[in-house]
């Protein structure tokens, strides 16, 4: 079974609180889990330190970037793994997609990850109770804090604060 994951970038942030969600997210289909080799921060993070030295804060252009790096990773890997005679084509299509944001995620979503000027934060689906109440109101604030991670790859310290965002 895939882990699915959907990707978001604070629009505007003032005093470190994100006051408002960019209205694009990229759909990962597969490997949403957030640690380990096919983790979504190792293909992530290297690709955000060299995107805001270089572009700076500009969400439209990440999350581009972030589609087709992610999209380059997963056929480099398809290529690895075809057998004599099948096409990247069949299977190169497939996997990741970009999409409104309104508030309103999909539903079937294992992971949440919200690119901020500075870190990734990493939220799972589901309030720490069920992830019923997230299939029934897929939102940010149905989702519980797991991590936060600046790019260079350091976790934030936790910080005494609510578990959940406001959508």
């Amino acid at each position: 079974m895939s882990t699915r994951c959907q990707i978001l970038h604070v629009d505007f942030e003032e005093a470190g609180k994100p006051q408002s969600m960019f209205d694009g997210a990229v759909y990962r289909h597969g490997d949403g889990y957030p640690d380990g080799e096919l983790g979504v921060l190792a293909d992530l993070l290297p690709l955000l330190q060299r995107f805001f030295k270089n572009r700076g804060f500009d969400p439209s252009y990440c999350l581009a970037h972030v589609t087709a790096h992610f999209i380059d990773v997963l056929n480099e890997s398809r290529k690895r793994h075809l057998t004599n005679g099948e096409d990247l084509d069949r299977y190169g299509f497939t996997g990741h997609g970009i999409e409104g944001f309104k508030g309103q995620l999909h539903s079937d979503l294992a992971y949440v990850y919200i690119i901020h000027p500075d870190h990734v934060e990493v939220r799972q689906t589901g309030n720490g109770q069920s992830r019923k109440s997230f299939w029934d109101e897929p939102t940010l604030k149905n989702t519980t804090l797991v991590k936060r991670v600046k790019f260079n790859g350091a976790q934030y310290r936790r910080q005494r604060e609510p578990k959940t965002l406001a959508a």
